[in-house]
């Protein structure tokens, strides 16, 4: 889950500097009221990375009005400071306001040249191109399902060379304290790091280390625009940051420099802003040129296998495995092409687990190499496969009927990020959930009395069937609170903190079974306990975009009273046009002398 992103503050900025702004601003004959306009246009904004009445950067050097901050008081101190005695300074803190003012109002003229720094920067990071890059999931991993975001930037330098960096936001996220990293990434905020790196690098952890996808969106940008972003990176750099996971994460900070040339991406829609959500909104604009996707050995393989026969698979692998010499033979050149591919994915997913060495690597590469007679015949476009551009909005609400112990309620619910299991997951190899404070509520439509039904902090849940050549385990873990049945099969609430672990096995490309086996502890009455919960289960994706969930479960001591309790449950999902689904839910849950049937049928607008 290492995926959240990148900062690296140096503060440039002496006291002296920031006196010398303190005394232009008191003394400057150059305030006018014609700037406010000048002050709300969305560009200004997002230079100081403001949204829904704040700015999110709280460092000094960076708000020369943060003693009284506001958008036409950042930007007077700022036309103040061009007109200081040490202007030229203050241009080399601030060149992106320097180039996108001086087309607006009147400066004095200073020269970019004398930064020193951000020459340098130029030069070593060219911006000729600039794309955004989605980080793709984990197959294994659904706690990466959200995704990560960093921008691409690439050119010719100053020796010619054609040159490719990756700009990124983040935080350090390495702890076991994890009530600690709650607070501090969500009330305290976390020292965020921006980072430029070569794009190599970020390859190779991604991809190679960490088996993850990169989807490149190469942004149609003109010169001006191009140089207005590339000076804004440079004034990031200078810069200190306060990470917050839930406002000020890699997406929307790549948001906000994004929208220097795209306005109409400021302000992000949805409780909770995420990478997804971003680069959805990217890809839907006018404003790509291309997407091109790097993609991980085990996700290629598990593509292939769904164009190959088993067999043919089985035989492959085993060749790869005794070094390629003698790969099998198929009549169809299409066929040919993707045994080939799948036996280079194979070997590099071997040499990537370590479990051969590069010499072996690359005799197994060059014999398969040799077998190849089709080059230049067939090329692969992945651009519309199991494309996480096109899963649903990452936020969702609900509301429905609910029949619960002979009473009928209303159900109200939110999720403010990510996405169920009962969700339309075919963009996913398999059956994924990921919650974010997870809430939902029930009113009793007799009495109109309201209560919590459940709220999940987080959970994560992977049914990704067993591959034979990555292999794969599928799991929960969760941490909330829902309702339970006591032994006279009467609700209470229950705290948990839970996981399980199983496998589970694809029987066709729409039909999955698996089975799990979990423990974990619950909390109620002031008792913390042991609990038990296996479970088996069976998913079938229709067709008219419908799913069916089955599972048959058993938990073992809920609320510390040592029962048994059996249930089964079934979910029917039909997805709407819209960002719409309907489900009909029923379990049926049962104890040694009683039983008590859940029914609802539910409406989900994701947004």
């Amino acid at each position: 889950m290492a995926s959240f992103f990148v900062y690296v503050a140096l503060a440039l900025c002496t006291s002296l500097f920031c006196i010398g702004v303190a005394q232009a601003h008191s003394e400057s004959p150059h305030e006018s009221t014609s700037n406010f306009a000048l002050a709300q246009d969305p560009v200004w904004m997002s230079l100081l990375h403001y949204s829904h009445g704040r700015t999110h950067i709280t460092d000094p050097n960076f708000i020369l009005s943060h003693n009284n901050f506001s958008l036409s008081a950042e930007l007077q101190a700022t036309i103040n400071a061009f007109y200081s005695d040490n202007a030229q300074e203050v241009l080399c803190r601030f060149p992106a306001r320097y180039f996108w003012l001086k087309q607006h109002v009147t400066l004095p003229s200073l020269s970019y040249e004398l930064c020193v720094d951000l020459k340098e920067f130029e030069t070593r990071a060219p911006a000729d191109k600039v794309s955004v890059v989605y980080v793709s999931e984990n197959v294994a991993q659904p706690s990466s399902m959200m995704g990560h975001l960093f921008l691409k930037v690439s050119g010719v330098n100053i020796e010619s060379q054609s040159v490719e960096h990756a700009i990124s936001f983040y935080t350090d996220a390495k702890t076991i304290n994890v009530p600690k990293l709650i607070y501090e990434s969500t009330i305290k905020g976390k020292k965020g790091f921006f980072t430029l790196t070569p794009y190599s690098e970020k390859v190779n952890s991604y991809v190679h280390d960490e088996q993850r996808n990169l989807w490149e969106l190469e942004l149609q940008l003109t010169d001006e625009q191009r140089r207005l972003v590339q000076l804004h990176l440079y004034e990031l750099k200078q810069t200190e940051f306060k990470y917050f996971f839930q406002s000020y994460n890699c997406a929307t900070v790549i948001n906000f420099i994004v929208s220097l040339a795209m306005p109409e991406l400021r302000e992000g829609e949805g409780v909770w802003v995420t990478p997804l959500d971003i680069a959805k909104k990217i890809n839907q604009s006018q404003k790509v040129i291309s997407t091109q996707v790097q993609t991980s050995s085990p996700w290629r393989l598990r593509m292939l296998q769904t164009q190959l026969p088993n067999s043919l698979t089985q035989k492959i692998g085993a060749s790869v495995d005794r070094g390629a010499e003698q790969l099998p033979t198929t009549d169809s050149e299409r066929q040919a092409f993707l045994s080939l591919e799948f036996a280079r994915s194979y070997n590099d997913y071997r040499f990537e687990k370590k479990l051969i060495d590069v010499t072996e690597w690359n005799i197994t590469n060059k014999n398969i190499a040799k077998a190849n007679n089709l080059e230049g015949q067939f090329a692969f476009d992945l651009s519309e496969y199991k494309n996480p551009l096109k899963t649903q909005p990452d936020s969702q609400f609900w509301i429905g009927v609910v029949n619960q112990t002979d009473n009928w309620y209303l159900r109200t619910g939110i999720m403010p990020a990510s996405h169920s299991l009962e969700d339309d997951n075919r963009q996913y190899f398999g059956e994924t959930g990921l919650h974010l404070a997870s809430l939902s509520v029930l009113t009793n439509l007799e009495t109109g009395k309201a209560k919590l039904e459940s709220f999940e902090l987080y959970s994560a849940e992977s049914i990704v069937p067993y591959n034979k050549f990555t292999g794969g385990m599928s799991g929960r873990f969760a941490i909330g609170i829902a309702p339970v049945y006591n032994q006279s099969m009467t609700l209470n609430q229950q705290a948990y903190i839970k996981g399980s672990l199983g496998f589970s096995y694809s029987l066709s490309e729409d039909l999955d079974v698996y089975t799990l086996l979990g423990c974990g502890l619950g909390f109620a009455n002031g008792r913390a306990y042991m609990l038990a919960t296996p479970e088996v289960g069976v998913v079938v994706r229709e067709v008219f975009d419908m799913k069916t969930m089955l599972s048959v479960s058993q938990a073992y001591n809920n609320l510390a009273e040592r029962n048994r309790l059996n249930e089964f449950s079934f979910t029917q999902a039909k997805y709407l046009p819209h960002d719409y689904a309907l489900f009909f839910h029923l379990k049926r849950s049962s104890s040694e002398t009683q039983i008590a049937n859940h029914y609802d049928v539910t409406l989900k607008k994701y947004f």
